[in-house]
Parts: C-alpha cells; sequence; structure tokens
C-alpha cells in the first residue's frame, strides 16, 4: 500500500513538474492568438464489403487562442473535404462541410518544433455530388445517392501532429462524422502568430 502511495506521489510529481516545465518553457515570446490555413489530403475508410477508396483533398482554417499559463489552444476550425468511394462499379462522392471547436495539448520538444495531440467537436454536413443519375442502394442500409441531399451530423475529430518552427503545422487525424462520411486525413497548414492580447 505503501509502495502504491509513494508511486502515486512520484507520478503527480513528475507531471507537476513536466508541466511546469512547459509552461516555464512556453514563455513570454509565444503569440496568444493564431491563425491557421491549409490544405487535406482526405481518405474515406471503406466501409462495405467490395467498396474502395480514393484520396481526395480538402481546405481548412482555423484560429486559436493559446493559455498563458498553460500550454493548452483552444479554436474554432471550419474545413470543405471531399471524398471519394467506389462500391461495384459506382461511384459515390461527397462534399464535407466541417465547423468546430478544438483543443490541443501543446509539448515543447526543441526550440523549434512542438508537438501537439487534441480534438475536435461540432457538426459536419455532407451533400452527394455524385452522377444525379446514379442509384446506389447499399443493401438494408436504404442509401441511395440520388435521392439525398444535404444532411447534418454530430462530427467528432481526434488528432495529433507537430508545428514547426512556429510556422508549418502537420496534422494526422481522424473524422468520426457517419457511416460514409468518415475519413482519415493528413493535413499541411500555414500558421501565423497576430500577436499577444493584453488584458
Amino acid at each position: 500500500m505503501k509502495k502504491r502511495l509513494v508511486a502515486t506521489a512520484v507520478a503527480v510529481a513528475t507531471l507537476a513538474c513536466t508541466a511546469q516545465a512547459q509552461e516555464m518553457y512556453y514563455g513570454e515570446g509565444d503569440h496568444h492568438v493564431h491563425i491557421e490555413a491549409g490544405t487535406n489530403m482526405c481518405y474515406g475508410m471503406p466501409k462495405f464489403r467490395d467498396m474502395t477508396s480514393k484520396v481526395k483533398f480538402g481546405v481548412y482554417g482555423e484560429v486559436r487562442y493559446r493559455f498563458s499559463s498553460c500550454p493548452i489552444d483552444v479554436g474554432a476550425y471550419i474545413s470543405r473535404d471531399f471524398t471519394c468511394r467506389d462500391w461495384t462499379g459506382n461511384r459515390i462522392d461527397f462534399c464535407n462541410t466541417n465547423i468546430m471547436v478544438t483543443a490541443d495539448y501543446n509539448y515543447r520538444i526543441s526550440r523549434f518544433f512542438t508537438a501537439f495531440g487534441g480534438v475536435g467537436i461540432g457538426e459536419v454536413t455532407g451533400m452527394d455530388i455524385s452522377d444525379k443519375d446514379a442509384e446506389i442502394k447499399l443493401g438494408g442500409f436504404g442509401y441511395s445517392v440520388a435521392q439525398s441531399g444535404p444532411s447534418a451530423k454530430f462530427a467528432f475529430m481526434p488528432r495529433v501532429g507537430v508545428t514547426a518552427w512556429n510556422l508549418l503545422r502537420l496534422t494526422v487525424g481522424y473524422k468520426a462524422q457517419g457511416t460514409l462520411n468518415s475519413h482519415a486525413f493528413v493535413s499541411l497548414g500555414l500558421t501565423l502568430g497576430l500577436g499577444r492580447i493584453k488584458h
């Protein structure tokens, strides 16, 4: 029992020291507001037997606020992604618009590189942009390209990545947002600091 208490105390102390070190490492030079814009490479995971996917692209923008007391960012994220799947010879194209709030934890790994991990939560509006004459029925799921229109769904986005020189941001993540709209993505963005906010 004593060993567990000691181990727990050591773990808590280590985490506290790490957080404090990160806070001190951030210092006064970091900007409090960041704006980012970039492009996504999207891959919609195949959902059914005999379904294949193709790599498509998208664009996104995000505004983040970095707290001065801890290495955490919160922000607002918007993206327009395109995905494509092929099922039994029929092509299914989607256009997805995401609006999310985000939160990331940053870990400074060197003077010029920062690793981060976080999540986004919000809404996706997916719209079929397939051939209007296509009629695709996915078994008991009752899905039809020709009959479906824009639809809004809950979206969840876990992500990890690295920021280089406080300028370039490489992100890998997954957008869970419905059976046919979910997809993995890799994004590359340009991040600019807009300066410190005076309280």
